[in-house]
């Protein structure tokens, strides 16, 4: 019964992601409440399926991302492009359309990375952390930084290898975060970089051109918490969605520190990454890990 209620949360979760896209151009405002109101999907599932709960409101999400990005005017775009825009994990601005074809080489990426995460569930299994951080194993934490790496890249490249057959050529959104020389390079240029580049767009960009972008980066990071809280908030309450808002929060700080260091800054970065990552770790798990 839960599998249905997911089911049934994430088809209407895109969905009303489709018609926001839809409508968004000429019924804006129409379209913003649609958006507002897809948050509340997540309530469909219930409370008892953490996995399903937290899925659903990733999607519930994309609604209210995309109107926002989306801007005034009129685009040129037609409707079926907002509409698979708006209910895509990905910028469909972004896209580049050419011959369909095999991409062998993501297909590995996707491969691996489902490997890794199945390893990872398998090493979890009955790791599931308690209700502080102080129940969070060291062997779990170690798991825990690999499985959302894994689990994020495999999704990703999946949905690009997907495409990929139909023609369409989507940048990487995961661009090997484990290369990173700083914490910069590891949130704004390789983690997740459709959300990044909806940060940078929405939030950095114009605190960076009034001469403040030290507080486009508080705000990103600020913004991301916020966004982290609301999809932990709805499995498992609020105690767990501020831990995962404080690993977001800290990261402000340590990027403003990390940009003031010289070159050859890799250390401190995975030492400030990792050291903060039981705040991450210790919620995704108590979600991904059933009671």
């Amino acid at each position: 019964m839960s599998l249905l209620w997911t089911a049934i949360g994430l088809a209407a979760a895109l969905t009303t992601a489709g018609a926001c896209g839809a409508l968004r151009e000429r019924h804006p405002r129409l379209a913003l409440a649609l958006a507002v109101g897809s948050t509340g999907w997540p309530m469909l599932v219930p409370a008892g399926a953490l996995f399903g709960r937290g899925l659903v409101a990733v999607f519930s999400l994309m609604a209210l991302f995309k109107w926002i990005q989306w801007g005034p005017g009129p685009s040129g775009h037609s409707t079926a492009f907002r509409i698979w825009h708006f209910t895509a994990v990905f910028d469909g601005r972004r896209v580049r359309w050419g011959s369909p074809g095999f991409d062998g080489a993501t297909g590995l990426r996707a491969l691996a990375h489902g490997a890794v995460f199945a390893a990872c569930c398998g090493a979890l299994r009955d790791a599931r952390p308690g209700p502080g951080l102080a129940h969070l194993s060291l062997e779990a934490a170690a798991w825990g930084v690999v499985a959302p790496v894994a689990l994020v890249g495999g999704i990703t490249e999946a949905v690009r290898w997907a495409h990929r057959l139909a023609g369409a050529r989507i940048p990487r959104i995961q661009l090997d975060p484990w290369k990173s020389a700083s914490i910069r390079e590891f949130w704004g240029r390789r983690w997740n970089r459709t959300v990044s580049s909806w940060l940078r767009e929405v939030v950095f960009f114009p605190c960076a051109r009034s001469g403040r972008p030290s507080l486009g980066r508080w705000l990103a990071f600020a913004i991301s918490g916020a966004i982290h809280a609301y999809i932990v908030a709805f499995p498992l309450g609020l105690k767990d969605a501020a831990t995962m808002t404080a690993f977001f929060l800290v990261q402000a700080p340590l990027c403003e520190l990390d940009i003031q260091l010289p070159a050859g800054r890799r250390p401190f970065a995975w030492l400030a990454l990792v050291g903060t990552s039981p705040l991450f770790v210790h919620p995704f798990l108590r979600i991904l890990i059933p009671p």
